[in-house]
């Protein structure tokens, strides 16, 4: 017998976050929407965590395992092709999801059949789950977060919700030779096909600890990230190489803060190829971006 498709899969690689993914893991299966499948990819976790997601009783959970740690790009593209739902939620396992989030977001790709992916605001939280604040998106509507995606994420993908058939109708896949920005990477190839989202309301907790991936960021830097904005630009079919990535990126940031201000001929040089682009990109999509 074929089991029926759910609206929504959860997507949520498990690496060691024994202390986390009970609380995870809950938080979408205690969604409003109840039509869903949660996929909980155990990388070869050394701590509690597997027993933990065994101990878990609710037939709408699946527990897969790698044969070795993948880092989360592998993990996420193994809940990839075990997927179901029309949408898949992504969250980590030390991230809770607001109980109407899937219904919040699957309602908004419902009535956007153009739209790939939709994001959100979320709420930070420490590790004993208490608020720290809200943080919203730079972009919210289509065409800012298209334009603001080829300098920086315009996406959380912890808060985002993909349209499976746009996935694997692209082929996409997380890169499984990164371990930061394998998740940008990912949904910058997803804007190629189709616009995208983000919603003001938070709808995910993202919880900071010493523990979290995104501490690779301490040693690692930008670096990684300038390799994603060079890449983007090229994509446009504009010659570019990293010092020039990172000086467009830096400028478009002092658009969004309002002082952008040439101080020399190199700034004023970095100006003009940033309207270039704008102008190669407004003919490219059809309509002008909102940010900047």
């Amino acid at each position: 017998m074929i089991a029926p498709m759910p609206k929504v899969s959860f997507i949520i690689p498990v690496y060691n976050q024994e202390r986390y993914v009970a609380q995870a893991i809950e938080s979408a299966l205690g969604q409003t929407l109840h039509d869903l499948e949660v996929l909980a990819i155990d990388d070869s976790s050394t701590d509690g965590s597997l027993a933990i997601l065994r101990a878990i009783a609710d037939e709408r959970l699946r527990i897969l395992r790698t044969p070795a740690n993948l880092g989360p790009g592998g993990a996420r593209n193994l809940g990839l092709d075990a997927a179901r739902g029309t949408y898949l939620a992504f969250l980590d396992s030390d991230d809770l999801a607001e109980p109407d989030r899937a219904a919040r977001q699957a309602a908004h790709l419902d009535a956007h059949p153009l739209h790939v992916v939709v994001g959100s605001s979320y709420t930070v939280i420490d590790e004993a789950g208490e608020p720290l604040g809200v943080e919203r998106p730079v972009a919210v509507g289509p065409a800012e977060v298209r334009w603001n995606a080829l300098f920086m994420a315009s996406f959380h993908l912890t808060t985002c919700l993909v349209r499976a058939e746009a996935v694997r109708r692209h082929g996409l896949r997380f890169s499984e030779n990164l371990r930061i920005t394998e998740d940008v990477r990912f949904l910058s190839a997803l804007l190629l096909a189709g616009d995208g989202e983000n919603l003001t309301q938070p709808l995910t907790r993202y919880r900071r600890h010493p523990g979290m991936t995104s501490r690779l960021f301490e040693t690692q830097g930008w670096s990684a990230f300038d390799r994603v904005t060079q890449d983007n630009i090229q994509a446009l079919g504009v010659a570019c190489d990293a010092a020039l990535a990172v000086r467009l990126r830096d400028w478009h940031i002092a658009q969004l803060t309002g002082t952008a201000t040439p101080r020399d001929a190199m700034e004023e040089l970095v100006a003009k190829l940033y309207a270039t682009l704008k102008t190669i990109f407004t003919e490219r999509y059809g309509e002008p971006p909102q940010a900047g």
